[in-house]
């Protein structure tokens, strides 16, 4: 705040407890005397505004006071100038907001500007050889300049610390890079204390998690290169997942190697789980999801992970109405994601991915998947003599033989036996009434672990997971394809923008959209998923209904001729959708959008060639000809994977894709990649379609 008061030649500032302090019976008179002082030491700086304006305020006369002095001293001609600072802006009082005349908001620290404050803080340090301030810089992800203060002085604290525990008087002892880290690992960062759901996740690194050496390295692949290569990625024109699933048994470490890939990748962690979303109002969830995505934005590179996907984001099917709103507003927030550009990763996990709503996994949404099965035999190895840090192990314990007889045990089972072990022995020596208390006692040895063994079962039994990718035909993409063709306007419609709190709201909203759309004609509302939004009325609650009919009323009185106003809408199940809406009138022209044929997958790959270098030998028709049943966003990811393929090459021998030559991706790239891939639709959905679509005949 000093530097602002420096910056804006700030003379006069208040905050709620210099008015308490003051005027603890009359606030609203504190309030008045403080802006009248302004007229002469003008700009007066207000800290905290939610505080002195609350959205739901019960000091009313303070509110009127302050707009009564403003409004004075416009009418006097008597120039004021007021500056409010807030933390969270959608806390303040609408009426009293409105009084302001620009709204700035101040973002994250750029990487030079961190840098930079980082530079000027470490000439008031004394700091030792092994300081790298770029190598710490690195790390400050989604610092603001408070942050970067505050960073600073925890590692001087840290120093004097230790050199107080080193002697028992402080003494001067240089910073070191060891102080910096001990700062970044306890530093609570400004962007990531908005909301109770965003907590800090403890340092996990590689080294801690035994085995499991094939999903590190896809890992390290999808999510950790997109922030260690990031302008190698934008050269090739590489678009990575946004998204990463991690399913599997339970107990076989998803959560672990989350907060792993956070680490080593050095960015900020968000985990969600459902208390997290799970609001009282409605609405109140949307803006929950809403806002996780905004402050991994700000604080990016950023990694939200989302445990336990199926609790919250199930089938649609089997949602409630509820539910269907909260998976909406997720593929909203995942369709306007950039990995590379944003800077943020979706990391999800499931124990049952059969389970998750299946518009979540299609093509540019949560598109990895990587299966964490149950430790191999080397693997059970190395997570049992990793025990050996926290446990004392004799050195008799033969950790093949244990491996050997706990096939199909998880991580987590194989540490349960380790501790089972311990107790058993404990309670061994404790019904004989004696003491564990030489080294040599209170080791395990192979009995213990056997004996351990013959009491335990494995937590899980393994069955073989099917994956189901769902449609990605361009749907979406035609839509406003057709509004920039015919010059129109364009209102996209999705769940988040209906759902209101109160009764009759949703209606209302309905009403506004075609209200706004009538009156920018020529106008195409788009409405996205429109079985999420209107099912049949059969299926649907009270309040679905109640929308239902909404819409058919707006339709009936629409004229696409005299009003302008045209919707268009997509599904990837028609069969679900209200009949009532298909009726001529209604939205009566159904249109099937199959996946590509020959022709068009020779064109679509083609059109790769603007953002991707090919090389002159690339045989489109081969290509077409062996991805019968491929959507348009299947080739586009096929053209991504060889393009990562070729990056993976490179990086495994440590080579730079320095020419276009080198960079350009051929023949052979893209067999490999589709020997690979597989389309993201089955042949019984495309039955399903085609049955659809001849039954309108």
């Amino acid at each position: 705040m000093l530097f602002m008061s420096y910056v804006l030649n700030i003379k006069l500032s208040l905050t709620i407890g210099d008015l308490a302090a003051e005027f603890p019976a009359e606030p609203e008179k504190g309030l008045h005397h403080y802006l009248v002082l302004a007229y002469n030491s003008q700009p007066i700086l207000i800290e905290n505004i939610e505080l002195f304006f609350p959205i739901n305020g019960d000091s009313p006369l303070v509110f009127y006071y302050f707009r009564e002095l403003l409004d004075n001293c416009f009418k006097e001609k008597v120039a004021i100038t007021v500056i409010g600072t807030s933390i969270n802006i959608d806390s303040i009082n609408p009426a009293a907001r409105s009084l302001f005349e620009d709204e700035i908001e101040f973002g994250t620290l750029t990487p030079m500007e961190c840098l930079e404050i980082l530079e000027t803080c470490a000439k008031n340090l004394d700091l030792s050889s092994d300081v790298d301030i770029k190598d710490i810089n690195n790390k400050c992800h989604g610092f603001v300049a408070a942050d970067v203060v505050s960073l600073c002085r925890m590692a001087a604290e840290h120093s004097d610390a230790k050199s107080i525990q080193q002697t028992g008087e402080p003494y001067e002892l240089k910073i070191s890079n060891d102080d910096f880290l001990y700062g970044l690992q306890k530093i609570q960062i400004s962007g990531l204390q908005e909301k109770n759901s965003v907590r800090k996740v403890e340092s996990v690194k590689w080294s801690d998690i035994g085995g499991l050496e094939e999903v590190k390295s896809i890992l390290k692949e999808s999510v950790i290169w997109i922030y260690k290569h990031v302008d190698s990625f934008r050269y090739l024109g590489i678009r990575p997942s946004n998204g990463v699933l991690l399913y599997g048994p339970p107990g076989t470490g998803k959560t672990l190697i989350a907060k792993a890939v956070a680490t080593e990748s050095s960015a900020n962690f968000i985990p969600v789980s459902i208390p997290d979303l799970i609001k009282g109002e409605i609405g109140e969830s949307e803006k929950a999801i809403a806002n996780v995505f905004k402050i991994a934005r700000r604080c990016s590179p950023c990694i939200i992970f989302l445990d336990e996907l199926e609790a919250m984001f199930g089938s649609k099917e089997s949602s409630s109405s509820f539910g269907k709103k909260i998976i909406s507003q997720l593929l909203l927030e995942l369709d306007e994601s950039d990995s590379v550009d944003q800077g943020v990763v979706v990391l999800a996990a499931t124990n049952n991915p059969e389970a998750i709503d299946s518009s979540l996994l299609r093509p540019g949404r949560i598109d990895r998947l990587v299966y964490i099965k149950p430790p191999s035999f080397t693997e059970r190895i190395s997570i049992l003599q990793m025990q050996n840090v926290k446990t004392k192990f004799s050195k008799n314990i033969n950790f093949r033989e244990i491996a050997e007889k706990t096939e199909n045990f998880t991580g987590a089972d194989l540490k349960a036996l380790v501790q089972k072990a311990i107790f058993l022995k404990f309670k061994k020596y404790r019904a004989k009434k004696l003491q564990l208390n030489s080294e040599i006692e209170s080791s395990i040895d192979q009995a213990d672990l056997l004996e351990a063994l013959s009491r335990f079962s494995p937590s899980v039994n393994l069955s073989q997971l099917d994956i189901y990718g769902p449609p990605g035909t361009g749907k979406t993409l035609i839509a406003k394809a057709v509004a920039t063709e015919s010059s129109a306007n364009f209102i996209p419609v999705s769940i988040p923008d209906l759902i209101k709190g109160e009764i009759g709201e949703s209606e209302k909203a309905i009403a506004n959209v075609f209200k706004i759309a009538r009156r920018c004609s020529p106008c195409i509302i788009f409405l996205d998923e429109l079985e999420a939004m209107f099912g049949s009325k059969e299926s649907s609650s009270s309040f679905g209904k109640k929308i239902i009919s909404q819409l058919l009323l707006e339709l009936d009185e629409s004229d696409s001729v005299d009003q302008g106003v045209v919707v268009l809408a997509a599904t990837n199940n028609p069969e679900a959708i209200d009949s009532s809406l298909l009726r001529p009138g209604r939205i009566d022209r159904l249109v099937y959008i199959k996946p590509p044929s020959f022709t068009e997958r020779i064109s679509i790959l083609q059109m790769q060639n603007v953002k991707t270098k090919f090389s002159k030998n690339i045989n489109f028709r081969e290509i077409a000809e062996k991805t019968e049943n491929f959507t348009g966003a299947d080739l586009k990811a096929l053209v991504q994977k060889a393009i990562f393929l070729k990056f993976k090459k490179y990086r495994a021998k440590k080579l730079q894709l320095n020419s276009e030559i080198e960079s350009s991706i051929d023949q052979a790239d893209l067999l490999e990649a589709l020997s690979r891939f597989s389309p993201s639709v089955n042949l019984s959905q495309l039955d399903m379609y085609e049955k659809f679509s001849k039954s309108l005949d």
